[in-house]
């Protein structure tokens, strides 16, 4: 970790590529669904639940009152087996904001 001039701690630069892809709401929950499932991945998804909450203790009082077929969701990031990954996600294309 680095700090600034305040004392805030950040993250370094990373060494390995991080490809961002772009999907439809339909397509990331679908991919999450799915890597939810799998062995071997860590998965952190960003649901509208999550979008429009600003406390851990507020998110965890809304996503408790949402069916996980109804959640609208924005991005997922998953981590692991390259395989799996590739498997869940190698059709999509880069994204170009």
């Amino acid at each position: 970790m680095q700090t600034d001039a305040d004392g805030i701690a950040h993250g370094g630069i990373i060494n390995i590529p991080i490809p961002i892809l772009s999907a439809s709401s339909d397509q990331v929950k679908s991919i999450t669904d799915n890597a939810k499932g799998m062995e071997g991945l860590v998965v952190y998804d960003m649901s509208d639940a999550a979008q429009s909450s600003k406390t851990q203790d507020e998110y965890r009082q809304k996503i408790g009152r949402i069916a996980n077929a109804d959640l609208r969701y924005w991005a997922v990031a998953l981590y692991g087996d390259k395989k799996a990954i590739n498997k869940l996600c190698g059709s999509l294309p880069l994204f170009r904001g």
